[in-house]
């Protein structure tokens, strides 16, 4: 099974990124499971194993295994379809050796962890982010969920959302935890973020500003043709997004505030990549998207051409069809500087 490229498209979805080194030993953890549409295979995806990842088999809704895992990481338990793009079950937790995470309940919907007492934590932190998209809400959410339980060593995955959702909160956050949590099992992983957050203000190999921005021409959601150059007069905001990428669908409501807030003096060009047609067209309309939208089609150059290392990512493209910047992730810091743009 080649899963390489399209894991990175799947870790794209994550709250947690981070790069870990070789592991030295492996220990396991164990997944148990008794769940509703959970198909007849899960795939554990992590960043150690995505050349080899393992399969759970699946009876019934029923599943037992003992992941090979060599020290805390994120991981994504999906079905064979969400790797070939297509719909299926994704369950995001943090893969935990020696701990046992039993699953409960709707693969594709509603779903409880318990297990240890990590996995019981883990289960209240989700339940505590659920049910809003807006970046304000899931920031303060955070904040006063871990000043509640600053013992909770599953509160590494709030420090994860404020990664990249709001930076600047992420030293506020860490100051909440307890010494036992920030010194314990999970302090590389939570240091690794803490890097991964610094590292995503000056993006390395993403193009330099004040560059020529690559033309291109794709198709748009009409059966159309627009192409980049066709916009010059207008700050451009390139928006490289998928139907899969849960980050850049809970940027939507954000950004329609400002497509509406700056229209008369930016437009907003969506690419899509990575993709169906058929995902990609249901997404705009399910999501009301009210900017221009095109579709990257898998055999395009366009995301080599921009240096495209995650998504969401936004290039700021000036009148004159200079890069002004590239924003990735979603990232607050890209609405302040449209609003320092067109002030």
């Amino acid at each position: 099974m080649k899963t390489s490229s399209l894991f990175a498209l799947v870790m794209a979805a994550f709250l947690l990124m981070a790069c870990h080194d070789k592991p030295a030993t492996i220990s396991q953890m164990l997944v148990r499971g008794d769940m509703t549409n959970v198909g007849d295979t899960l795939v554990a995806l992590t960043l150690e194993n995505q050349n080899n990842p393992e399969e759970i088999i699946v009876s019934n809704g029923k599943f037992e295994h003992s992941l090979n895992v060599s020290s805390p990481t994120p991981m994504l338990l999906v079905a064979p379809a969400v790797l070939r793009e297509q719909p299926g079950p994704v369950i995001q937790i943090i893969a935990m050796p020696g701990d046992t995470l039993v699953l409960t309940g709707d693969a594709m919907g509603d779903h409880n962890m318990g297990g240890s007492t990590f996995y019981k934590q883990y289960d209240e932190v989700a339940k505590a982010l659920k049910g809003t998209n807006d970046p304000d809400t899931l920031q303060q959410r955070s904040l006063d969920f871990i000043k509640a339980h600053p013992d909770y060593e599953a509160c590494v995955e709030m420090i994860g959302v404020l990664s990249s959702i709001a930076p600047e909160k992420m030293k506020e956050a860490i100051d909440l935890l307890s010494p036992k949590v920030k010194n314990g099992r999970l302090s590389k992983l939570l240091n690794e973020i803490k890097g991964a957050a610094q590292a995503s203000e000056q993006p390395e190999g993403t193009l330099t500003n004040g560059t020529e921005a690559p033309d291109f021409t794709l198709t748009d959601i009409n059966g159309g043709q627009q192409s980049l150059k066709a916009l010059r007069g207008k700050v451009v905001v390139i928006d490289f997004w998928g139907s899969w990428c849960g980050w850049c669908i809970k940027g939507f409501p954000k950004m329609k505030e400002y497509y509406e807030k700056y229209k008369e003096k930016m437009e907003i060009l969506g690419v899509d990549c990575n993709d169906t047609q058929q995902a990609w067209r249901k997404a705009v309309a399910e999501n009301s998207l009210p900017w221009l939208h095109v579709y990257c089609p898998k055999e395009s150059q366009l995301l080599s051409q921009y240096q495209i290392q995650g998504f969401p990512t936004k290039v700021i493209v000036s009148a004159e069809g200079k890069i002004i910047r590239t924003v990735i992730g979603e990232d607050p810091k890209f609405y302040s500087f449209l609003d320092e743009l067109f002030k």
